[in-house]
């Protein structure tokens, strides 16, 4: 009976294990799905927050299952990485344009009070 029941633990490590694999997999998927649909909404607290849960999921992938990845699963973590990516820089260019944009704006603001004070 012990061995039957420590043979059942092992399979139930081992299931768990695969599972665990997967389920990590998934998670980042929908994590990088829910990004690629709340990040136009994003404030710089939400980046700061999705970058610090991206590095936790990536490390643990890496330290815990690359070396179970199967070359479709490698190359579908590849994609997802770069999509995360894409947002984040995608995120940075449209600070970088509304930073321009409102020094834009800031100036013309200041010649047109400038103009006014010359009539």
């Amino acid at each position: 009976m012990k061995t039957i029941l420590s043979l059942m633990f092992a399979v139930l490590v081992l299931c768990a294990c695969n599972d665990s694999k997967e389920t990590y997999l998934i998670d980042f998927n929908s994590f990088v799905e829910d990004v690629k649909t709340e990040s136009p909404n994003y404030t710089e607290e939400d980046w700061n927050a999705a970058n610090t849960k991206y590095d936790k999921f990536i490390t643990i992938i890496d330290e815990q299952f690359s070396e179970q990845l199967t070359p479709e699963e490698k190359m579908n973590l590849s994609k997802q990485k770069g999509i995360y990516q894409a947002l984040k820089l995608k995120n940075k260019a449209k600070q970088a344009k509304d930073s321009i944009e409102n020094e834009i704006k800031q100036r013309v603001t200041e010649t047109e009070d400038m103009q006014e004070g010359i009539e």
